[in-house]
């Protein structure tokens, strides 16, 4: 069996004995009113909740309610959140962090507070007594990026599910112009390739799925997915950070990050030489200094012949931009191992960068 759905995302969760105010509370994103059909807003114990599952999605989040635990996961760009059903405590990746008042149920619809949830996507949060409306302002750069997400997975003959994978990607929505049109359909595109390239690997996963069950080993199912974050969009210049982790057996996913930047003015996909004066050569040689001074102030944290192995790659060398700078980096594997992570160190804007 084969299923694809292309989803853009939201989340909320419980149900206690308390205050409930009934008073018309608006909410918008961005200044756009959001509406929420089979459950309004409603402000308890002195802070307002929202519909779970709409307010994370109306965020771009994508979300997994579990209803064995009473909890709900929300993926969106590298952040995840999960939240359970009348717990003040929640999780932002690895940080604990904990509300005032937990999700609850209300009218068997379950809510969460607004301003946890904006904040804990790295949305900022305003209260207008004089209107009733709570106001989120998102993260964001020069253009309105929609989070669209391609869902899929493969089950074996049992119907047991064997593969999953979500690939997530950007779009830009608010202008139909023709650069724009051609990024959004490059990243689209992106997208269909790792989906059809995960597609070839079925048959194998599918042999070895049923290789375990006729030797009585466990079998954990492959999970594919692809993150995205927006690092940079100012002056038409947009970059783009994305990340792949497959699990496809063993201790830990293979992981790989790769990064885009593309001026949306020219069309133009920018190199380094593109963004630094002194071209591309001293780019790469400013980016391995920076490298040396990182793994010489803690070399426990990278292979013993790290400073050799940065020599032989400095063709794999990545860099995005930020509102810091310029970041360069190597990935899992590559001078560290799989626990140091991606390996990166950035540089400040300066007059020797162009787009400064």
């Amino acid at each position: 069996m084969k299923t694809i759905r292309i989803l853009v995302t939201c989340f909320a969760v419980m149900i206690v004995f308390c205050c409930v105010v009934s008073a018309e509370v608006g909410v918008e994103i961005d200044g756009e009113r959001i509406y929420f059909p089979t459950q309004a807003p409603e402000i308890i114990n002195d802070r307002v909740y929202v519909p779970l599952r709409e307010i994370f999605e109306s965020l771009g989040a994508y979300v997994e309610w579990n209803s064995q635990t009473q909890s709900v996961v929300a993926y969106k760009r590298f952040n995840t959140v999960s939240m359970t059903l009348g717990k003040n405590e929640y999780y932002v990746n690895s940080e604990t962090k904990t509300m005032d008042t937990p999700p609850m149920l209300v009218n068997d619809k379950t809510m969460i507070p607004v301003r946890a949830v904006s904040e804990a996507l790295e949305a900022e949060v305003v209260w207008d007594s004089s209107s009733q409306t709570v106001l989120i302002s998102r993260r964001s750069g020069e253009h309105k990026i929609q989070d669209v997400y391609l869902e899929f997975w493969q089950t074996a003959d049992d119907g047991t599910v064997i593969l999953s994978g979500r690939i997530a990607y950007p779009q830009i929505v608010d202008t139909d112009d023709a650069i724009c049109t051609a990024f959004n359909e490059f990243m689209s595109e992106a997208a269909e390739q790792k989906y059809q390239s995960v597609l070839n690997d079925y048959a194998e996963v599918k042999d070895f799925y049923e290789e375990s069950l006729n030797s009585g080993m466990y079998f954990t199912p492959y999970l594919i997915e692809r993150k995205f974050d927006i690092t940079y969009d100012t002056n038409n210049i947009i970059s783009v950070l994305c990340y792949d982790s497959d699990f496809t057996g063993g201790a830990h996913p293979s992981s790989e990050y790769f990064s885009l930047t593309f001026d949306l003015s020219s069309g133009k996909s920018l190199e380094l030489g593109d963004v630094f004066n002194s071209g591309e050569a001293y780019a790469r040689t400013l980016a391995k200094s920076k490298f040396v001074q990182m793994i010489e102030a803690q070399p426990e944290m990278y292979y013993a012949d790290a400073l050799s192995c940065l020599d032989n790659s400095m063709s794999e060398l990545g860099w995005y931009l930020s509102d810091k700078g310029i970041t360069f980096y190597l990935n899992p594997y590559v001078i560290a191992p799989y626990a140091r992570g991606i390996a990166e160190v950035t540089v400040g804007y300066s007059s020797e960068i162009k787009i400064y």
